[in-house]
Order: C-alpha cells, then sequence, then structure tokens
C-alpha cells in the first residue's frame, strides 16, 4: 500500500516539472537558501541603522548669542514737583529809611536863606493789594542848612503814593514805579511862619528780599510843591496866607521793609 502512495507522488512531481517551461524565472532562479537570507536580512538591518545615525542635512543658518545681561544698579531720584499756581497773600509792609534832598528850585520860599543840601529819614506802611501793586502811606522829614548859617529849615510830606512792580510777588529782585500825591509843609527855626500846600512825587525804587519777611532797597524820587506862606499875628493866631511858590527837589535814599 505504502509503495503504491509513494509511486503516486513521484509521478505526481515528474508530470509538473515537465509542464514548466525552461526559461521561465521559476526555473531559472534556484529556491533562496538560508544563508542568502541571513545576509540579506543582516545588510537591511545595517541601511536601516546608518538612515537612523546619520539624518539627512539641514540648511545652516547663523544666529547671534543673546547679548550678555550686565546688572545696572537702580537710580533713585526725587518725583519732580508739580508746578503750581498758588494763589497771591496780600502783604503788608513796615519800612524805615533815610534819604538826602537836592532843593533844585525854591522860587521865594527860601530865596532870602538859599538852602543848602539836606537829609532826613522816612516812614512808610505799606499794603500790597495786588501781585504787581501796592499802596503806601509814608512820612518823611529832611533838614536842610542856609548858606549863609542864619537859618534852618524843615520840609516835611505827608504822602500816599502807588507802586507798580515790574517783576511778580515770588521774585526776589523787585522793582517798581512810584507816583503820588502829598501834603507838603516847609518851616522854619527861626520865625512863625511856614509855607504849605499840596504836592506830588514821581520815581522809582527796587527792593531786594533777604527773606520773606524783610527786604532791603533803595529809591530816587522827584518832589514837587506848590506852598502857601502863612501869616500870624502877634499872638500867634492864623492871620492870611499868601506870596505862594513852587518847591522842587530830588530825594535819594535807602531803606529796610519788615513785611508781614
Amino acid at each position: 500500500m505504502k509503495r503504491t502512495v509513494l509511486c503516486s507522488a513521484l509521478v505526481g512531481l515528474f508530470a509538473i516539472a515537465a509542464s514548466v517551461p525552461a526559461g521561465s524565472a521559476l526555473a531559472a532562479s534556484p529556491a533562496p537558501t538560508a544563508s542568502a537570507a541571513a545576509d540579506s536580512a543582516d545588510d537591511a538591518a545595517v541601511d536601516t541603522v546608518l538612515a537612523m545615525k546619520y539624518p539627512p542635512r539641514r540648511q545652516y543658518y547663523p544666529r547671534r548669542p543673546p547679548p550678555r545681561r550686565v546688572y545696572t544698579p537702580p537710580r533713585y531720584v526725587p518725583a519732580p514737583r508739580r508746578a503750581v499756581e498758588r494763589p497771591y497773600r496780600p502783604l503788608m509792609h513796615f519800612g524805615i529809611g533815610i534819604h538826602g534832598a537836592s532843593i533844585l528850585d525854591d522860587s521865594e520860599a527860601t530865596s532870602n536863606s538859599n538852602f543848602d543840601t539836606g537829609g532826613g529819614f522816612s516812614l512808610d506802611f505799606g499794603w500790597r493789594l495786588g501781585s504787581t501793586f501796592s499802596l503806601d502811606l509814608g512820612l518823611s522829614t529832611s533838614f536842610h542848612d542856609s548858606l549863609s548859617g542864619l537859618e534852618t529849615a524843615n520840609l516835611t510830606s505827608v504822602t500816599i503814593d502807588g507802586r507798580f512792580f515790574l517783576n511778580d510777588w515770588n521774585q526776589r529782585l523787585q522793582p517798581y514805579l512810584q507816583a503820588g500825591l502829598g501834603a507838603y509843609v516847609l518851616s522854619y527855626d527861626s520865625s512863625d511862619n511856614t509855607y504849605s500846600g499840596p504836592g506830588f512825587q514821581l520815581g522809582g525804587g527796587i527792593d531786594f528780599y533777604l527773606t520773606r519777611g524783610v527786604s532791603i532797597g533803595g529809591k530816587l524820587l522827584y518832589r514837587g510843591a506848590y506852598v502857601e506862606r502863612d501869616y500870624y499875628d502877634y499872638n500867634g493866631a492864623y492871620y492870611y496866607s499868601g506870596d505862594t511858590s513852587f518847591v522842587s527837589s530830588f530825594v535819594y535814599g535807602a531803606d529796610v521793609k519788615f513785611h508781614f
């Protein structure tokens, strides 16, 4: 039985081999052996490893390194003050000054005595109504000798003046222009007769503030007065007026003012 089956299998194999053409690929290429298959597997593994170890080269782009950070200590500066417009606070002042007085024209008032340049003192009280305006009340007197030395006279005035400042009130240096009216009295030491009448003054000056409460200054004024001579009787009573004259003088001096 076994022999019959074996013979049948061999006959079948010969029949299949005879049916395949001689130039076909199946007949030409022998079946791969075990060693050839192993070599093919090794070559594939090497190519795969090389492909993974050496990736494709990328294009190079130069890049600058980041700048080096250097520590800088902080600077502390005071915060700027806001420019706040402070409202003006009215200031009053009391001033004491000394001055010299040169009489330019005395008309009939001192024509018989020829009064020389004299000097005196002044007091004034003022109120600064605005940032550039002040209203002042003043009292001044000057003493004059005659060239002959026989008679002396006193020129006294009570004035009200307006001063117009050229700088704002918060400046240390305060130049100003001054104008005002006043009452003038020219009296003699050797007689009871006096000259009196209205007058005016024009000029200017400058104040320099040492502190907010103290200032020093100087001024130059022209003063003119229309005065009349007052006559008295033997009992010292007023009799009548006459001998009208005009007295003009230059006054220059310095003062110190206390502001409050």
